[in-house]
């Protein structure tokens, strides 16, 4: 039994820890340099001069433009969260078919196969800075609110007349999903102000009130 466990757990964490993270480090590093983006920081100055070396006391506020390469950090986390979102289509393939004599239930897998292959697909996009990846990412956000908004009416409508640990895992994974939802429409908004060439602000030694 030990020997099962461990098993298990070692598939467990290739499939959905090792594969991932693998496919996301080799994608990221071959697509880093699709995404530069600027930011303008406001720095107050510790010496005379200032990082210029002009004639600015100390204490002076300086801006400066910092470009960065690479995606931001909540691009990253959304397509780690593809990529294993994404490996579920095959366990949830088998879930779907388990579930089928168990009021029809597991016909709820169809839709959400459809996601996880669409999200995992979209994940490259999203890492290459695609204006078509912001926009499929949005649609990915609204297909995924609707579809588990619908899975938690089912679950609950269930649960009344019959419990099963069935119930709670899909139900939890849909919760997951609409968080990875709300996340798309982050790395959406991420893309479009790259491409867009915006310039955020950022304040580094500064009061909060303080501005140049």
């Amino acid at each position: 039994m030990d020997i099962e466990i461990y098993l298990w757990l070692t598939v467990f964490a290739v499939y959905f820890v090792l594969t991932p993270a693998l496919v996301f480090l080799q994608h990221e590093r071959l697509h880093r340099l699709r995404w530069r983006r600027r930011e303008r920081v406001l720095k107050r100055q510790g010496a005379p001069g200032g990082s210029f070396r002009g004639d600015g006391p100390a204490g002076r506020i300086d801006g400066f433009i910092v470009e960065h390469r690479g995606a931001p950090g909540s691009v990253k986390v959304v397509v780690v969260a593809s990529l294993v979102l994404g490996h579920m289509f095959i366990p949830g393939l088998f879930a779907g078919l388990c579930g089928l004599p168990i009021y029809g239930l597991g016909l709820l897998s169809i839709p959400g196969l459809v996601l996880a292959a669409r999200i995992y697909n979209n994940a490259f996009g999203l890492l290459r800075c695609d204006r078509e990846a912001a926009r499929a990412a949005r649609e990915l956000q609204r297909f995924a609110y609707t579809l588990n908004v619908v899975v938690l009416l089912l679950m609950g409508l269930v649960a009344t007349v019959w419990l099963h640990p069935l119930l709670v895992f899909t139900s939890v994974y849909a919760v997951i999903s609409m968080i990875h939802g709300y996340g798309l429409g982050v790395a959406a908004d991420a893309i479009d102000a790259a491409r867009d060439g915006a310039i955020p602000e950022r304040v580094s030694g500064v009061s909060a009130g303080a501005r140049v």
